[in-house]
């Protein structure tokens, strides 16, 4: 039987026209954690948290020097910071996106043609997503995570994707597995280690196709599962 928890993370950037410059602002980090183990066939213990780069805590995703519709791939200037304990061999810990729930403050409506993980525009929400980048790291790394360099980052994917769930796709969703870490986009060649311990999970979006005055924002979701 397959347990599931899920820890929601919102990561939102406001773009905003000003007389000078445009800004770039962030909002609160949830402070929940999701916590498991599973002893029967081994450990299963996690938690997320958001730290900046000298480790202390940190309450926003923010990105600064961004120019709207300039700036190409920026990391964001916090860490996601995972502590987990991987024993069980079915255990994974999957990242991805919700924005067509209807729940989410920044809900994607337009169409299924592509993938829609990213950060959704409060005005433009049937326009795509800006994409987003994550890597996961043995440190607060200061390396670019551009996912279009397929071994500098992966992805974040949507769970409304339609390939979401093929056995060909959902590895790239999987952070966390008994494969090991997951860094790039290569299927086999940029995963590896050891999922248990302290990683740090750098997150990052490319901004041409952002838009101003806008908000955008989406939900990154942390699910720790047995399969």
């Amino acid at each position: 039987m397959r347990k599931i928890l899920s820890f929601a993370a919102a990561a939102l950037i406001a773009i905003a026209a000003s007389s000078a410059a445009f800004a770039i602002s962030g909002v609160g980090f949830s402070t929940q954690t999701a916590r498991v183990s599973f002893t029967s066939a081994g450990d299963f213990i996690w938690d997320v948290s958001l730290v900046n780069a000298n480790l202390s805590a940190a309450t926003q995703i923010t990105w600064t020097g961004v120019t709207p519709g300039i700036t190409n791939w920026k990391n964001a200037d916090q860490f996601v910071k995972v502590n987990s304990t991987m024993t069980d061999a079915r255990a994974k810990i999957r990242i991805y996106s919700d924005n067509k729930n209807a729940a989410v403050p920044f809900k994607y409506t337009g169409p299924l043609t592509t993938n829609i993980g990213g950060l959704v525009g409060s005005s433009t929400t049937v326009q795509p997503p800006l994409p987003v980048g994550w890597s996961v790291q043995d440190t607060t790394s200061t390396q670019l995570v551009n996912p279009e360099a397929q071994t500098l980052g992966v992805y974040l994917l949507d769970r409304s994707n339609s390939d979401f769930d093929t056995a060909a796709n959902k590895i790239y969703s999987y952070g966390f597995s008994s494969s090991g870490v997951r860094w790039g986009g290569d299927p086999t060649s940029d995963v590896g280690g050891s999922p248990s311990g302290i990683h740090y999970i750098t997150i990052s979006s490319k901004f041409t196709g952002a838009s101003t005055p806008n908000t955008y924002g989406t939900n990154i979701i942390f699910q720790g599962l047995l399969e």
